[in-house]
């Protein structure tokens, strides 16, 4: 007798994943990133480059779109370290910077766990310590590959860059980051 209703739990389970494909990543989230950010001025105000530790976060909303493909927006905030960087004259500099905006998210999902994007939008770079000062607006794009561990929870890798230009000061972050994401499903009203 107990084999009967284990046979139909294990068959309800089966169907239920076949039937979570795209929807698993679909909808509202929120996303904390952590990992490196490869940084370096240019122009009038040379630093080499150093990898520093960043931190973000994220919120966003993706929808499907049928076949497996998903698209959205987000809105998102980095830090990016305060480190001395060397200067072209010997010396030494200190800066970080504040990095926030919002992109397009196009993606697909593959093998029910799987979600590789892209994203495409506009960051706002805010200098800081030695690069106090410096405060532009320039494209941001990315690409990243998520895991799906749960159905609310994801993990992933991801790549960001943004190249800020000002005053003949040039800005460039390069974010190399780990991501955990907790998705609240799609919407509904």
């Amino acid at each position: 007798m107990k084999t009967i209703p284990l046979a139909t739990l294990a068959a309800t389970a089966l169907l239920a994943m076949s039937a979570a494909r795209a929807g698993d990543f679909a909808g509202a989230y929120v996303q904390l990133d952590g990992g490196l950010d490869h940084t370096k001025a240019s122009g009038t105000y040379q630093a080499n480059a150093k990898d520093v530790g960043s931190v973000g976060f994220e919120a966003g909303n993706l929808w499907n779109v049928g076949h497996d493909v998903l698209i959205g927006v987000d809105g998102f905030f980095d830090y990016e370290g305060r480190e001395n960087h060397d200067t072209a004259t010997g010396g030494q500099t200190k800066y970080g910077s504040n990095v926030y905006g919002s992109d397009f998210i196009g993606g697909y999902q593959f093998d029910s766990n799987w979600f590789a994007y892209g994203k495409l939008g506009v960051a706002h770079v805010k200098g800081i310590e030695g690069a106090d000062g410096f405060n532009k607006t320039a494209p941001h794009f990315g690409t990243g590959i998520k895991y799906d561990v749960t159905h609310n929870l994801a993990v992933g890798a991801e790549y960001t860059n943004t190249h800020a230009k000002e005053h003949g000061i040039r800005l460039n972050n390069d974010n190399t980051m780990l991501t955990l994401s907790y998705s609240f499903g799609e919407l509904h009203l």
